[in-house]
């Protein structure tokens, strides 16, 4: 695995990132349908920040091995 296979310093990053992505676009949709009130920005920048603390944590357990 390489650098350019990361993102957030997480390995297959981009794959974790593309769904959640998709789940925002789902929680808008069902949001929409069924007349939820629902933040999609707050929920996003929840989820954005799981995904940094995520990779820092992996990022330390890889670098004390």
């Amino acid at each position: 695995m390489n650098a350019k296979d990361e993102c957030f310093g997480l390995p297959y990053g981009g794959a974790i990132f593309g769904l959640f992505i998709g789940a925002l676009i789902i929680l808008w949709g069902l949001s929409s349908l069924f007349g939820w009130d629902i933040e999609i920005g707050t929920f996003a920048i929840i989820a954005l920040g799981l995904l940094i603390v995520a990779g820092a944590i992996y990022g330390l357990t890889r670098r004390g091995s």
